[in-house]
């Protein structure tokens, strides 16, 4: 039998492509013992709903399909730790259409943040400075659209830059003080992110500290779409 929770979980997957033991937890247990989510996830896995595959180490993923490509996953990972863990959901294509008609798609990630939209780009390790005029280049493509001048001018459009380490986020801040875009831009450093790349397994807690400002806890309970 398929619970009305697990028809939310079961849509937070179609969201994400992906979920998580902490993120499933955030999202739907905050106030319940820590293993009532792998209980949970066990029993959809048992019923076919879900695939469990590895992520790193001894840790799982899980996802309605086969498991995603080297390339994908960690892109993935970081969009769905950042937006369960800061509770700014992922927008889907058809939500994007709907409230933002004007803005490219294709290949992107937004997620909302209040009564704004926010960009999503996951540096997986290319050169910073390389991300920053990207950055430029993507705004110079964009300020001819009437709805994307208005958002910046309301101050409702901003991109947070996610990343493996503290180091990354330094160099990223670095290059964007030299060029300061004219929106928000925050580089956020995704927890486990790292290890994720490198294939090991990490005992550290799930936070999610930033590069210039936010920082966000998951245990109390953070290419465009590609990877630069």
């Amino acid at each position: 039998m398929v619970t009305p929770r697990d028809r939310r979980i079961i849509e937070l997957e179609e969201r994400y492509g992906l979920l998580t033991i902490p993120t499933l937890q955030h999202a739907e247990f905050r106030k319940c013992r820590p293993n009532a989510a792998v209980k949970v996830i066990n029993r959809l896995c048992g019923m076919e709903m879900f695939r469990a595959h590895t992520l790193f180490g001894r840790r799982q993923y899980y996802r309605n399909g086969p498991a995603l490509g080297p390339q994908n996953l960690p892109v993935a990972f970081a969009v769905l730790q950042y937006c369960v863990l800061s509770d700014n959901p992922k927008l889907t294509k058809e939500e994007m259409i709907r409230g933002y008609p004007f803005l490219p798609t294709e290949g992107q990630v937004y997620c909302g943040v209040g009564d704004g939209i926010c960009q999503l780009r996951v540096s997986l390790g290319g050169a910073s400075d390389a991300l920053v005029r990207k950055l430029g280049g993507h705004h110079e493509g964009l300020y001819h659209v009437d709805g994307y001048r208005g958002l910046i001018s309301a101050g409702k459009y901003s991109i947070k830059v996610l990343v493996p380490t503290d180091s990354k986020a330094r160099q990223i801040d670095y290059y964007l003080d030299l060029s300061p875009p004219p929106y928000d831009v925050e580089t956020v450093v995704i927890p486990d992110l790292f290890q994720l790349l490198c294939g090991v397994p990490t005992h550290a807690s799930s936070r999610l500290p930033s590069g210039k400002g936010q920082s966000l806890a998951a245990g109390q309970v953070p290419r465009t779409a590609d990877a630069d």
